[in-house]
């Protein structure tokens, strides 16, 4: 049972899709390309953040769980990191001073209705 909700776009094979969890790995369920061996590759890792970051808060939200997935950083260093890396390369990050995830949470469950 595959228990990620994770897409992201594959390096390997260009489309966007789901990350599984596989036998202590990391895979695209499109190719099998092998996430956990980016924690080796720091630059390629960066760089397929940078690309998952520029598709707003749900690519910085699927960044942010695959850099912590890879890395095993500490969430509040890892979220850091990640932020950090959008601000460097000139984009916008989706989060205001409570974070990316809170701001989603947010405008997931507190949206203003309007009637």
């Amino acid at each position: 049972m595959n228990k990620s909700t994770v897409y992201i776009k594959c390096p390997e094979c260009g489309k966007t899709a789901l990350v599984e969890q596989l036998q202590g790995k990391y895979v695209c369920a499109n190719c099998s390309f092998d996430y956990t061996k980016l924690k080796d590759d720091p630059r390629k890792l960066d760089e397929i953040l940078i690309e998952n970051l520029k598709n707003g808060q749900m690519g910085q939200l699927m960044a942010l769980t695959i850099h912590r997935w890879i890395t095993l950083m500490p969430y509040n260093e890892s979220i850091n990191y990640v932020k950090g890396l959008a601000i460097n390369n000139g984009i916008k990050w989706a989060g205001d001073r409570k974070g990316c995830i809170w701001t989603l949470f947010e405008k997931i469950f507190f949206r203003k209705k309007s009637y």
